[in-house]
């Protein structure tokens, strides 16, 4: 997850220059760290969280390639590399967000010519190759069953009808909400924001479209799969939080901005004091949460934990009332 976070960071770096002040930079740092499930990730060794590292280094190659930063070979070479990296950690999820999302871009921005430059024979003749290397080794390791269990029933019956985790279409549309509490109310509609001109105003940067574009495509692309769980929104968490300053900075702190951080600081207050109340009169009484089955209610932890999070909130609320 501290990767995903330097990474991204030094992407904003790169696209504004003298755009963001170190406190500001932290900042989105810390919405990503404490985004939801992005945070309950961070205690489990998830392929998807390594998946997503994957994911946001190829996109960066990309972004830095179209751009003329760095040298050209570099990128030509580590594109594909990446991707592969992606498949190899977790699967056909890792191989198809940069590509598919390299695509929606350039076809947004009417480039159908570059496709082939980016995703061309060298793309995918170093993916072909990489995969070629890895499935000898599984068909050595295993046989070929195990590699039809790896290449079929893994990827294509889970994606057309799953086995597992099977969920309807409008699946992600709710979920989103809650995996990515509290700044969901910032940064779900961001994907959408960011694709938006501002009245008489600045049209979206470059940085603002490809995050945009990779947000929103790779949300439908997993929509459509059958299998789902929350977690495989991960690669979607980092495009959509470093999205918001990017939009921020372009169109200006207004009341959706306002309302975006209120109401998660001033849950975080109501939620932090219950906590710390509840952990503090456990502790005087401890036969009060044994009786109820919940031991750990008398820990310190929940009152420090319940106090840090009402304190947060409440710095966040004076921020918001800076703006």
């Amino acid at each position: 997850s501290t990767l995903i976070i330097a990474g991204m960071d030094k992407w904003l770096r790169s696209a504004f220059p003298e755009g963001y002040t170190s406190g500001q930079r932290a900042g989105a740092a810390l919405m990503l760290a404490t985004t939801g499930l992005f945070l309950g990730m961070t205690v489990f060794l998830r392929m998807d969280m390594l998946m997503c590292m994957w994911i946001v280094l190829a996109l960066w190659t990309f972004w830095k390639w179209d751009n003329g930063i760095g040298k050209e070979g570099s990128h030509r070479l580590l594109l594909p590399v990446y991707t592969f990296l992606a498949l190899f950690t977790k699967g056909p999820v890792g191989i198809l967000v940069p590509p598919v999302s390299i695509i929606v871009y350039l076809a947004a921005s009417r480039r159908w010519k570059d496709i082939g430059k980016y995703l061309g024979v060298v793309f995918w003749g170093i993916l072909a190759v990489l995969c070629a290397v890895w499935f000898t080794g599984v068909f050595l390791e295993g046989g070929a069953g195990y590699l039809k269990n790896l290449l079929f029933h893994q990827t294509v019956d889970r994606a057309v009808n799953s086995f597992h985790h099977k969920a309807p279409f409008w699946y992600y549309l709710g979920i989103i909400w809650a995996v990515m509490a509290p700044w969901c109310l910032a940064t779900v509609p961001s994907l959408v924001s960011g694709l938006l001109k501002k009245s008489e105003g600045e049209n979206p940067s470059e940085y603002e479209r490809l995050l945009a574009l990779t947000g929103i495509a790779g949300f439908v692309m997993l929509s459509c799969f059958s299998s789902k769980l929350a977690i495989y929104l991960a690669p979607i968490f980092p495009f959509a939080v470093y999205l918001w300053p990017a939009i921020v900075r372009r169109k200006g702190w207004n009341g959706w901005h306002s309302a975006a951080i209120t109401v998660p600081s001033a849950l975080a207050i109501v939620l932090g004091l219950v906590a710390a109340l509840v952990s503090f009169i456990c502790m005087i009484m401890p036969q009060l949460p044994d009786f109820v089955n919940f031991p750990f209610l008398k820990s310190p932890l929940i009152l420090s934990a319940g106090t840090l999070l009402a304190y947060g909130g409440f710095k966040a609320l004076l921020s918001r009332a800076k703006q």
